[in-house]
Protein backbone atom coordinates (compact mmCIF):
# COMPACT_ATOMS: atom_id res chain seq x y z
CA UNK A 1 0.00 0.00 0.00
CA UNK A 2 1.41 3.38 -1.02
CA UNK A 3 1.56 5.95 1.82
CA UNK A 4 -0.58 9.05 1.55
CA UNK A 5 2.46 11.34 1.41
CA UNK A 6 6.25 11.43 1.68
CA UNK A 7 7.89 13.71 4.23
CA UNK A 8 11.61 14.46 4.26
CA UNK A 9 12.94 15.08 7.75
CA UNK A 10 16.37 16.70 7.97
CA UNK A 11 17.56 16.30 11.55
CA UNK A 12 19.87 14.67 14.04
CA UNK A 13 19.65 11.10 15.25
CA UNK A 14 18.69 10.62 18.90
CA UNK A 15 20.07 7.27 20.04
CA UNK A 16 17.59 7.32 22.94
CA UNK A 17 14.77 7.71 20.36
CA UNK A 18 12.99 10.48 22.25
CA UNK A 19 13.61 13.21 19.68
CA UNK A 20 15.23 13.87 16.31
CA UNK A 21 14.84 11.65 13.26
CA UNK A 22 13.38 8.84 15.34
CA UNK A 23 10.57 10.97 16.80
CA UNK A 24 9.91 12.66 13.45
CA UNK A 25 9.63 9.27 11.74
CA UNK A 26 7.10 8.02 14.30
CA UNK A 27 4.99 11.16 13.98
CA UNK A 28 5.04 11.05 10.18
CA UNK A 29 4.02 7.37 10.23
CA UNK A 30 1.26 8.04 12.78
CA UNK A 31 -0.13 10.71 10.43
CA UNK A 32 -0.21 8.21 7.56
CA UNK A 33 2.95 9.31 5.80
CA UNK A 34 6.30 7.78 4.99
CA UNK A 35 9.47 9.35 6.39
CA UNK A 36 12.53 9.97 4.25
CA UNK A 37 15.54 10.97 6.36
CA UNK A 38 18.68 13.04 5.98
CA UNK A 39 20.92 12.85 9.07
CA UNK A 40 22.62 16.02 10.26
CA UNK A 41 24.18 14.77 13.50
CA UNK A 42 24.69 11.60 15.49
CA UNK A 43 24.22 11.60 19.25
CA UNK A 44 25.19 9.40 22.13
CA UNK A 45 22.35 9.97 24.54
CA UNK A 46 20.20 8.32 27.13
CA UNK A 47 17.17 9.37 29.11
CA UNK A 48 19.55 11.29 31.36
CA UNK A 49 21.06 13.43 28.65
CA UNK A 50 23.44 13.83 25.74
CA UNK A 51 26.86 12.31 26.39
CA UNK A 52 28.38 13.26 23.07
CA UNK A 53 27.38 14.32 19.58
CA UNK A 54 29.02 14.82 16.24
CA UNK A 55 27.84 16.71 13.18
CA UNK A 56 27.57 14.99 9.84
CA UNK A 57 29.79 16.81 7.29
CA UNK A 58 27.83 19.53 5.49
CA UNK A 59 28.55 18.15 2.03
CA UNK A 60 27.15 14.75 3.06
CA UNK A 61 24.01 16.42 4.45
CA UNK A 62 23.49 18.25 1.15
CA UNK A 63 24.13 15.08 -0.85
CA UNK A 64 21.49 13.19 1.18
CA UNK A 65 18.91 15.92 0.59
CA UNK A 66 19.75 16.22 -3.10
CA UNK A 67 19.52 12.45 -3.69
CA UNK A 68 16.17 12.16 -1.95
CA UNK A 69 14.62 15.17 -3.69
CA UNK A 70 15.79 13.87 -7.06
CA UNK A 71 14.33 10.40 -6.54
CA UNK A 72 11.11 10.96 -4.59
CA UNK A 73 8.09 13.21 -4.97
CA UNK A 74 8.24 14.79 -1.53
CA UNK A 75 5.05 16.24 -0.11
CA UNK A 76 6.60 18.17 2.80
CA UNK A 77 9.96 18.86 4.43
CA UNK A 78 10.74 19.28 8.13
CA UNK A 79 14.02 20.37 9.65
CA UNK A 80 15.33 19.77 13.14
CA UNK A 81 18.90 20.06 14.38
CA UNK A 82 21.08 21.74 11.75
CA UNK A 83 24.67 22.01 13.01
CA UNK A 84 25.81 25.38 11.71
CA UNK A 85 25.76 27.72 8.75
CA UNK A 86 27.70 25.42 6.40
CA UNK A 87 25.01 22.76 6.89
CA UNK A 88 22.28 25.35 6.31
CA UNK A 89 23.98 26.46 3.09
CA UNK A 90 24.26 22.84 1.89
CA UNK A 91 20.58 22.17 2.60
CA UNK A 92 19.46 25.40 0.92
CA UNK A 93 21.56 24.61 -2.17
CA UNK A 94 20.09 21.10 -2.40
CA UNK A 95 16.52 22.29 -1.89
CA UNK A 96 16.89 25.12 -4.41
CA UNK A 97 17.08 22.46 -7.14
CA UNK A 98 14.08 20.51 -5.82
CA UNK A 99 10.38 20.68 -6.57
CA UNK A 100 8.73 23.04 -4.11
CA UNK A 101 7.19 21.46 -1.02
CA UNK A 102 5.88 22.96 2.22
CA UNK A 103 8.72 23.47 4.71
CA UNK A 104 8.42 23.27 8.49
CA UNK A 105 11.45 24.72 10.31
CA UNK A 106 11.88 23.44 13.86
CA UNK A 107 14.88 25.40 15.17
CA UNK A 108 16.57 23.03 17.57
CA UNK A 109 18.80 25.12 19.82
CA UNK A 110 19.66 22.45 22.37
CA UNK A 111 18.45 19.33 24.09
CA UNK A 112 16.22 19.34 27.16
CA UNK A 113 19.27 18.19 29.14
CA UNK A 114 21.18 21.33 28.13
CA UNK A 115 23.48 20.10 25.37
Amino acid sequence: MKPAFLVLTIAGSDSGAGAGIQADSRTIRDLGGFALTALTAITVQTQKGVRRWQAVPSRLIGDQVRALTEDFEIGAIKTGLIPGTAAIDAIVAALSQARRAPLVVDPVMGSTSGS
